[in-house]
């Protein structure tokens, strides 16, 4: 048997009194020997660690010890210091079972499972990496109330790490993504071989899917959960700690951040409340591009003063090569006339996209922008190829086999009472038109239409199928109208043949 090793020093002396005063002459026997060795831990006890150590409870060692040689009194199994099993259950093959039902996937995965070494793009706009995250930076608002609220999403080239472009909301969203493409697209006129990004929703929406296949030969989400897939999330920590930390309204970046010196100084910021030194919301945008264009700016390396050296980012990214697209001014703008996946019908209220989370109704309006009643006549219940700018989603394009057909407007909404319509004057007119069409396009138009036909059918001698002697559908409705009068004229004696008649028996008498 081997002990520990000797007490020298009197604080190891003291904590070996105290462990003595409660576990006796155990204390001097080392915890990885105890009363049970590795060879007791089999079968059943190892089935048992493992379900305990496996438990989405996360219970402690010391809880596991003690579920543990509780259940072993039980069952006449040996008992096992916490130390033992602690032993026993971190040793790596074992470890990397319990961790997925303890910690779960997401955890376990990037702390066991191998990763893949991937050499970076050779060239400008063979990758463009994709992501948004909180700005990090503190603002005052309209009403002096200090906020971080602010949301950014970033556009970055791989090979160079250069920031091409950004756009700064609340929350992330379609719109939002296309602005910060477009602004990449605007400045430095390229588009990418292949677009990276995440599985949010708004990145795998419809309308941005469109855009993404217009933009680039190949896109797709990177695997959900997992950073070490997005080269763009390495990049934003960096910009956060290595440029945004060097601004007095830092945040202090994630939250998940452990080291110190990361973190914002609480004192500092107090400050700054005290003062009434925070910038305005507009400020402070203009704050984040100019630590954009340091960022693109910075060199890779430092040199003993602390210097950067070395070519910058945007240099890496702006360096000629024969494979990347220049786009000219026409190109950059039908990029973002994504077409949606799936063909739409247009309906009675026209056709109904969801975008953003926001459901709109699409019309083509006529002449006098009151209703769709001439496109409805002619198209509804047909299917159509919808192309739609998420930048600019009050419009969209209808296609069918290709061919353009027409662009449809978001149908124009009106006030529903009395009180609202004398906010909106103009709301009343445009009802009473919209109703007037009503009637125009609908009976009335429908019954012209009908006695249109018969005018043909009858002018060539012809009825209408299945009608003969069902009266006025074989005929139109003047000559109709014709028939029922002589009959009348016949029935009250004014018929040409009944006078005629009368006249010859008057002169006979």
């Amino acid at each position: 048997m081997k002990f520990p090793k000797p007490i020298n020093s009197e604080r190891t002396l003291d904590r070996k009194a105290r462990e003595y005063e409660k576990q006796g002459l155990d204390c001097l026997i080392g915890g990885y020997f105890g009363n049970a060795n590795r060879e007791a831990i089999k079968g059943a006890v190892h089935a048992k660690l493992m379900e305990l150590a496996g438990s989405p409870l996360k219970f402690s060692f010391e809880d596991i010890g003690l579920f543990y040689n509780s259940w072993a009194q039980e069952k006449g199994l040996p008992l096992l210091t916490v130390s033992a099993i602690k032993q026993h259950l971190n040793r790596p093959m074992h470890e990397r079972v319990w961790s997925y039902a303890r910690h779960g996937k997401v955890y376990s995965d990037l702390k066991f499972q191998p990763q893949i070494e991937r050499e970076l793009p050779s060239r400008p706009d063979a990758l463009w990496s994709l992501d948004g995250t909180s700005m990090q930076l503190y603002y005052k608002d309209a009403n002096g109330k200090i906020k971080s609220d602010l949301y950014v999403y970033f556009v970055a080239d791989v090979h160079s790490s250069a920031i091409l472009g950004y756009s700064v909301a609340f929350s992330e969203s379609t719109g939002m993504i296309a602005e910060a493409l477009k602004m990449a697209i605007d400045k430095y006129g390229y588009k990418p071989y292949q677009l990276q990004y995440d599985a949010g929703k708004a990145n795998v929406s419809d309308a941005m899917q469109g855009v993404m296949s217009n933009m680039s030969r190949v896109h797709f989400p990177c695997m959900p959960n997992s950073g070490n897939h997005k080269y763009i999330e390495t990049y934003i920590g960096h910009f956060q700690q290595r440029v945004l930390r060097l601004y007095e309204e830092f945040k202090g970046g994630n939250i998940n951040t452990r080291s110190e010196n990361s973190k914002a100084n609480p004192e500092l910021l107090a400050r700054l409340k005290k003062e009434n030194r925070f910038k305005t919301e507009s400020d402070i945008i203009s704050l984040f591009d100019e630590a954009v264009s340091k960022w693109n700016e910075r060199g890779e390396k430092r040199n003993k003063y602390g210097q950067f050296t070395g070519e910058s980012k945007i240099a890496r990214y702006m360096k000629p090569h024969a494979d990347r697209v220049e786009l000219n001014y026409f190109e950059k703008i039908s990029l973002f006339m994504g077409q949606l996946k799936q063909p739409y019908e247009y309906k009675q209220q026209g056709i109904t996209i969801t975008l953003g989370g926001v459901k709109r109704n699409y019309i083509v309006p006529d002449a006098d922008s009151i209703g769709d009643f001439m496109f409805n006549g002619l198209y509804v219940g047909e299917q159509f190829n919808v192309r739609i700018n998420p930048l600019s989603p009050d419009f969209i394009t209808l296609y069918q086999k290709n061919k353009l057909v027409a662009t449809a407007h978001e149908k124009d909404k009106f006030a529903a009472c009395a009180a609202d319509m004398k906010l909106r004057p103009g709301d009343a007119a445009k009802i009473r038109q919209f109703i007037a069409k009503q009637e125009q396009y609908g009976y009335e138009h429908a019954m012209k239409e009908m006695e249109r036909q018969r005018e043909i059918l009858f002018k060539q001698d012809l009825k209408a199928t299945g009608t003969d002697g069902f009266g006025w559908q074989d005929m139109p409705k003047k000559e109709w109208n014709d028939v029922q009068g002589s009959a009348e004229d016949t029935r009250n004696g004014m018929a040409d043949e009944t006078i005629d008649a009368r006249r010859a028996a008057l002169m006979g008498m």
